[in-house]
């Protein structure tokens, strides 16, 4: 039996798939609201699990479709069809994604069942067209079908569950949702991942999580000019520029986007790292707010700031020539990244410090990025081939 050769080397990102990410976009932003100001100066933690298991809900639902296009994507008329479908069943989601979730709760889960069902059908039509393939190609499709169903089960079983006893059991179903990469991990190999389509998709939809930040920061130019304006607006928008070019650099210069690997911990890192911007968004959104806790959101975007940046050098450590290079960069950018959260947490919560302190260390995180890779790169001999976006012979 031979392996199916589907998602090769050479796999481009399609515009279609673009379009399918801004509604995930959109969807974030409404998860992103339920982080609003309570009467006590900030959200409390039935807020934020709210906002986190809808979030981990969308990214699992985004992490899914793209790991199915990745391995079988066609761009034919039936795949776009199952596409365009799960989009109009996202926006029930996303105009259900409210604080009071109970009130929207049936159709939130109905809409986020059906979206699983529509993955499983399109593994159970791949698998009718596996015949002839390695028995573990036609393995994984239908494994990867049954985990969907069974999920698909579990959240329509919440519905009634919750209407009868008030208790959500959906962090089940998200947990199966989760865990399906590993159930099948033994047979991943059977039906390759296109790292390189991978890499790309993921790098775009972060670059759609830097544009929301852009929007999130344009009411600090609303006032009337003056010197808080100047240095509130100045300070956010060179944050949000060090961060991007901090993951922009690594992208281009160290990520090995043609790594033999299953693509599945690089995808959950980089959930990470949307989480991690999406919490820096709120946080500048609240940042000058008189009703502020303050000193509990200057804890907030430290962490935020501490996840992004450790999440950036895991995911520079699954690139295997830099791997033994990276010892020397650790160690300052730790006693940095400790000094920074600890002056946040116990010296400071004035917003004026604050902005300036995360500011002043997302510069020097990416300053620190760049001039350790350039002295690895002068003393040894970098390959090309990580040097340059060149396809693998």
């Amino acid at each position: 039996m031979q392996l199916p050769k589907i998602a090769g080397p050479d796999k481009k990102v399609e515009y279609i798939e673009l379009i399918y990410d801004l509604i995930f976009v959109f969807l974030l932003q409404q998860d992103n609201a339920l982080l609003s100001l309570n009467e006590e100066g900030f959200f409390g933690p039935n807020e934020f699990e709210t906002y986190l298991y809808s979030t981990l809900i969308v990214l699992e639902v985004w992490g899914s479709s793209i790991l199915y296009i990745n391995r079988y994507g066609e761009t034919s008329f039936l795949d776009n069809c199952f596409l365009f479908t799960n989009m109009y069943l996202l926006y029930y989601m996303g105009i259900d994604t409210r604080l009071d979730w109970w009130s929207g709760y049936a159709t939130y889960n109905t809409a986020w069942g059906l979206i699983l069902i529509n993955l499983a059908i399109q593994y159970l039509i791949r698998t009718h067209r596996m015949k002839g393939r390695h028995p573990d190609a036609i393995r994984l499709t239908r494994t990867r079908a049954l985990v969907y169903l069974v999920e698909a089960g579990m959240v329509f079983l919440t519905i009634p569950i919750f209407h009868a006893t008030g208790v959500s059991l959906v962090w089940l179903a998200l947990l199966l949702g989760v865990a399906a990469p590993f159930i099948t991990a033994r047979i991943e190999h059977a039906v390759p991942i296109s790292n390189e389509h991978l890499s790309e998709r993921v790098m775009l939809f972060i670059v759609f999580t830097f544009g929301e930040m852009i929007v999130s920061i344009s009411t600090y130019f609303e006032d009337v000019l003056s010197w808080q304006v100047l240095y509130f607006s100045l300070t956010s928008f060179a944050m949000v520029a060090g961060l991007f070019m901090s993951y922009g650099f690594l992208y281009n210069h160290v990520m090995d986007r043609h790594m033999k690997a299953n693509g599945m911990i690089y995808l959950l890192l980089h959930i990470i790292i949307v989480i991690a911007l999406s919490n820096v968004s709120v946080s500048l959104e609240h940042m000058r707010s008189l009703e502020i806790d303050e000193f509990q959101n200057a804890v907030f975007i430290g962490a935020s700031l501490l996840a992004y940046y450790i999440t950036l050098f895991l995911i520079a450590r699954r690139t295997e020539w830099i791997q033994d290079k990276m010892t020397p960069f650790v160690v300052p950018a730790g006693i940095l990244s400790a000094a920074f959260f600890c002056i946040i947490c116990f010296a400071t919560s004035n917003p004026w410090v604050v902005i300036g302190l995360c500011t002043a260390y997302v510069l020097c995180m990416h300053a620190a990025i760049v001039l350790r890779w350039q002295a690895v790169e002068r003393k040894n001999a970098v390959p090309v081939e990580h040097t340059e976006t060149k396809k693998p012979a």
